[in-house]
């Protein structure tokens, strides 16, 4: 049974006979279509590939747990376990595993990442290709996408496997008149291997394939619906083994039920709905550097600047191409329907717009630009590409330069103690350190009560569960002392008796206001804005007030 367009085909062969007709300037052919490619990846790989140590909120986690599993011995192993159980957000686990745990996990994670730059417009450019019938350079532009809202929070499976995604969807739409046996053969095994990689890619894809096939169905003749329905049914069935797989692991479900996520599903209110709009691109792990989040506003206003024109009827607009009309209808209704938090993760909301605007980017064509108008936008774009890739370079620069510190003061940590990361008054919520700690592990083969826990393929063993948290960051160090600072002791559990849960606390801040005038920390090194603290518990503290 071969799959059928009907009259879907209608509006794909008008704008096969608008291409032939162009301006000579935006008949872009495949030379100049690589050029503008790699111009796109030198600017987004190259500052990766500069430094080993990225400025990526949850990296830290990701490496220590790459660390743990190449671990075969020594104090590690007193702590966590890890398993080889296959879990729908596994991209890097299983390159790690299926590689021999090659080496260094920071240079590992480093290079997978510089591969995903890489990959991410090369998806784009082939999905273009498959659309557009040839190759053309505006969807180099997603260029200014790898560096998004998910990369720098650095949620690194779920980047990996975007370009996989959107390799899976030109697959999808450039065999639509091939037999749906041949597509299913080809389909089945690369959606199940997406699933592997991270479920949120996965469902995209899901959607964005449901997308085109309910927009066959609606544009097939009403005499042959009956023949398009079954075949949309039946390409379905390439995502049934992934459906099927979460249907099981609910079912068999471990809850973490002595340290719960909290607020596990959350949809959000206005806020919420509106970061899904503004943050795509936004670096909320780098608040401090406020270049880069100029340049990212600057590059997003760009984007949306020219998508707008898809709206023009005539003058220099863009035109989407029609086979993406349905999938990109689909992720709008998915990402108003995201909720900001699912299982205790959070934000999921900043997820679906990028790969919105990714489908838009690659599926769209410039129509009645001049040669001028052409020129300037390509100026424009390549300048804001090359931009942000020199300013991410130079806050990863920074970065490294502080993790160094960070390196140093470890020196000082005996291997295989229990460490506790803690922030100034104050400084809990900045983001941007949130898991730094997690290098204790990877270079002191240190317990950190941090590191991520379930929704990956590592656990802390049950004896240290309630020395941890399976989704949390450095504390305040007034929650140490509720005593004396009238801050709650959140989180209770973690904290209770934390004198002698750890051996050693890691202050992550200059100025701290309680720890340096507390007998129970005996300070062993400072570097930087870093300070490492011996805990002794039977130091007894003198009454005194908070500073």
């Amino acid at each position: 049974m071969a799959s059928q367009d009907f009259d879907a085909q209608a509006p794909v062969r008008d704008f096969d006979r608008a291409l032939a007709h162009e301006r000579p300037f935006a008949r872009s052919h495949a030379a100049t279509a690589l050029i503008a490619f790699l111009f796109a990846a030198l600017c987004t790989v190259v500052p990766i590939l500069l430094h080993p140590i990225l400025p990526l909120i949850d990296l830290p986690n990701h490496i220590a747990r790459h660390h743990i599993m190449a671990t075969t011995a020594g104090p590690l192993l007193t702590y966590y376990e890890t398993s080889s159980t296959l879990i729908p957000n596994s991209a890097a686990d299983l390159l790690w595993r299926l590689t021999g745990f090659p080496g260094d996990p920071i240079v590992f994670s480093q290079r997978l990442m510089a591969a995903y730059a890489l990959l991410m417009t090369a998806s784009a450019m082939i999905l273009a290709r498959t659309v557009q019938g040839r190759w053309t350079v505006w969807p180099a532009a997603t260029g200014l996408l790898v560096y998004n809202s998910s990369f720098y929070w650095g949620f690194q499976n779920f980047v990996v496997g975007l370009p996989f995604a959107l390799a899976a969807l030109a697959i999808w739409i450039g065999t639509e008149r091939r037999h749906v046996l041949l597509r299913l053969t080809l389909l089945t095994p690369l959606a199940t291997a997406i699933y592997l990689m991270h479920f949120y890619v996965f469902f995209a894809l899901a959607v964005a394939a449901a997308g085109r096939e309910l927009q066959l169905l609606w544009t097939a003749p009403k005499g042959q619906r009956r023949r398009q329905f079954p075949t949309g049914l039946t390409m379905a069935l390439a995502f049934l083994p992934g459906f099927i797989w979460v249907a099981i692991e609910q079912m068999n479900e471990v809850r973490l039920t002595i340290l719960p996520y909290e607020d596990p599903t959350k949809f959000g209110g206005f806020a919420d709905r509106l970061k899904s709009v503004i943050w795509p691109l936004y670096a909320t792990s780098l608040d401090w550097f406020a270049p880069l989040n100029l340049l990212n506003l600057m590059a997003y206003v760009a984007l949306l600047g020219a998508l707008v024109t898809l709206f023009r009827k005539e003058g220099p607009r863009l035109v989407l191409a029609p086979q993406l009309i349905g999938p990109v209808l689909a992720l709008v209704l998915l990402t108003l329907l995201t909720p900001a938090k699912v299982n205790g993760m959070w934000p999921v909301q900043v997820r679906p717009p990028v790969v919105l605007l990714l489908l838009l980017v690659a599926g769209t064509r410039w129509e009645g630009l001049t040669r001028k108008n052409g020129i300037l936008l390509a100026t424009v774009f390549a300048s804001l590409i090359a931009a942000r890739g020199v300013v991410f370079e130079r806050v990863a620069a920074i970065n490294e330069a502080e993790m160094a510190d960070l390196s140093t003061v470890l020196t000082k940590l005996p291997k295989g103690e229990r460490l506790l990361p803690v922030r100034a008054a104050g400084d809990m919520y900045d983001r941007r350190l949130f898991h730094a700690a997690a290098y204790a592990v990877t270079w002191r083969d240190a317990f950190v009560p941090t590191l991520f826990q379930g929704s990956h393929a590592l656990w802390v063993r049950p004896e240290w569960l309630a020395s941890s948290h399976p989704a949390l960051y450095p504390v305040d160090e007034r929650l140490l002392f509720p005593d004396l600072s009238g801050v709650p002791p959140w989180p209770q559990l973690m904290l209770q008796d934390w004198q002698h849960k750890f051996t050693y606390a890691l202050l992550e801040d200059e100025n701290p206001v309680l720890l340096d005038h507390r007998p129970e920390f005996v300070r062993i090194s400072r570097v930087g804005r870093f300070t490492l603290y011996r805990i002794d518990p039977n130091r007894s503290p003198p009454p005194q007030t908070a500073r």
